[in-house]
């Protein structure tokens, strides 16, 4: 069990004013079997009016509104997270859908050409669990980490095709590797310790039991890890969504902090 200390910032300039700001923010932690929070403070402005709701996936949701002009925009969610991931999670209620491929995670001919050369490795191993850990080796042994190759609609079957990707990108696949086995998988959005910018990873379903999974990084995940957003894939779990009046170019600065509280 780690105690951590979090903080998520995004700061939004506007070239021209803008009104009629609509967003939604997916940046705050909720308390759960595995992560405790409390000391929790939202700094949002400009701002009419904003509230915390969920989606249809539970995720913890800041929706809110700015109606008059404005050109700069700024959004601060901070707190602390008791981790433990020693308590698995066992939550079924989306088991059948997240078994199901989704246009970004299904595998095309790259992907299924490769899971039928790796599939008597995972078909040797008993338990899904193990199977995913397979999955994860071949993943991140195909897979090189590249920024500015794909983007936030890339497919997992075209950055396959590249050998290049991100963080999503690593998930997605995985993804879509482990659901053409019959593992329930699911996309996780959020932060660890010493990146500096939020992250994505996967947990698969096993015994009864929730497992998380960083294919980019080749680890199991433990308590230096906060869950933002579940989902079926990324667009469930996007952590900035918007729209707004205004003919306007727009600049985002984004800082995310984890540490560890001594």
């Amino acid at each position: 069990m780690h105690n951590l200390k979090f903080s998520y910032e995004q700061k939004i300039h506007f070239q021209e004013a803008v009104n009629r700001h609509q967003f939604a923010y997916r940046c705050t932690p909720k308390t759960e079997p595995r992560q405790e929070i409390t000391d929790l403070h939202v700094e949002v402005s400009p701002c009419d009016y904003w509230s915390f709701g969920q989606d249809g996936f539970g995720n913890k949701t800041i929706y809110g509104t700015m109606t008059k002009p404005h050109r700069e925009f700024y959004i601060c969610v901070s707190g602390t997270a008791r981790v433990d991931w020693r308590i698995y999670d066992g939550d079924q209620h989306f088991l059948n859908l997240l078994r199901t491929q989704t246009p970004l995670t299904v595998p095309g001919p790259s992907m299924l050409s490769y899971l039928e050369r790796i599939a008597p490795y995972v078909n040797k191993k008993i338990r899904d669990y193990g199977k995913a850990c397979e999955i994860m080796d071949w993943t991140y042994d195909y897979f090189s980490y590249t920024k500015g190759v794909t983007g936030i609609y890339t497919t997992a079957e075209q950055a396959f095709t590249f050998g290049k990707g991100v963080c999503q990108d690593y998930a997605h696949v995985m993804i879509g590797m482990c659901r053409y086995f019959g593992i329930p998988a699911q996309y996780i959005s959020g932060a660890m310790i010493g990146e500096g910018f939020s992250h994505a990873w996967v947990e698969i379903f096993s015994d009864g039991k929730w497992y998380g999974f960083d294919p980019t990084n080749h680890l199991l995940v433990d308590d230096m890890y906060i869950v933002f957003a579940r989902g079926r894939d990324s667009s469930d779990c996007v952590i900035n969504k918007g729209t707004y009046f205004g003919l306007s170019q727009e600049a985002q600065e984004i800082k995310v902090l984890v540490e560890e509280i001594k």
